[in-house]
């Protein structure tokens, strides 16, 4: 996991709003649901911390009860997403996603169309460097 997440999460730990840690069951049982294999780096932030994050950006997780990730996906499965991708933030005109047939943890957005998605782009090449970019205009919000 990420040193520079983690110093984020503990320094800014009033403005986040973290679920916690979670079981590798739960994250198995996510993953069946979705019929993917999440990247090292999403299951290493999600086995930290569950889902959540900090000033009002909220990334999808897992809780022990339930995944926000399953929900997020499974609802914009419905509008066309493709079944590799998993929605890890959801922000209204866009999606921000991972594509799960990749060997990296690239970062992609989405833009909702009418019917579908209208753009797929590559915005991060990593999940780590997602989070923290999202950490840090959010704190620099504050």
């Amino acid at each position: 996991m990420s040193e520079i997440i983690a110093k984020m999460v503990k320094e800014y730990e009033e403005d986040a709003l973290i679920w916690g840690e979670v079981t590798e069951d739960a994250i198995e049982n996510a993953e069946n649901a979705l019929g993917v294999k999440f990247p090292k780096e999403y299951r290493e932030f999600v086995k930290a911390y569950g889902s959540g994050g900090i000033g009002g950006v909220e990334i999808e997780g897992v809780e022990d009860e339930g995944a926000s990730v399953v929900d997020a996906t499974e609802r914009h499965r419905e509008l066309g997403l493709d079944k590799s991708m998993i929605v890890v933030m959801d922000s209204g005109p866009f999606i921000n996603c991972l594509d799960t047939s990749e060997n990296g943890s690239a970062v992609y957005t989405l833009y909702r169309a009418d019917k579908g998605f209208s753009e797929r782009r590559k915005d991060y090449d990593s999940f780590t460097e997602f989070v923290i970019g999202e950490f840090q205009e959010a704190i620099d919000n504050i």
